[in-house]
């Protein structure tokens, strides 16, 4: 779920192929969150305050 629209973040998402769904979100409670990545099972594997370093996702998308 990336709250920005950045295209790093979304070229990061599409090399996982159709593992992993791409969600591009406007919301109006984000916790000051920039970013996060779900499980199918709803935990959340991984969040960004800041700007989102896609070797971060990587990173928590192998766990």
């Amino acid at each position: 779920m990336d709250f920005g629209g950045r295209a790093p973040l979304r070229a990061t998402a599409r090399s996982w192929g159709d593992q992993v769904k791409y969600v591009e979100a406007d919301v109006k409670e984000h916790l000051r969150l920039t970013a996060r990545q779900v499980c199918p099972d709803g935990i959340v594997a991984w969040t960004c305050e800041s700007e989102a370093n896609p070797e971060e996702v990587l990173e928590a998308g192998s766990r």
